[in-house]
C-alpha cells in the first residue's frame, strides 16, 4: 500500500490541515474499515473509483 500524506484547504507547504492518502490495490472488507476509523480516533474518508 502506498500512503501519501497532503496539506488540504492551503496554498502553503506544512500548513492546513494533515491528510493521508492511501492507495490500495483492493477495496478493503466493511470490518476492516470500520477498525481503521476507529483506531484513527479522527474523520476518516474512504472513496473508491467508479467503475
Amino acid at each position: 500500500m502506498k500512503q501519501y500524506i497532503v496539506d488540504a484547504f492551503t496554498d502553503r507547504l506544512f500548513s492546513g490541515n494533515q491528510a493521508a492518502v492511501c492507495v490500495l490495490d483492493a477495496w478493503p472488507d466493511g470490518s476492516l474499515m470500520q477498525r481503521i476509523t476507529l483506531k484513527n480516533e479522527k474523520d476518516t474518508l474512504m472513496e473508491g473509483k467508479c467503475l
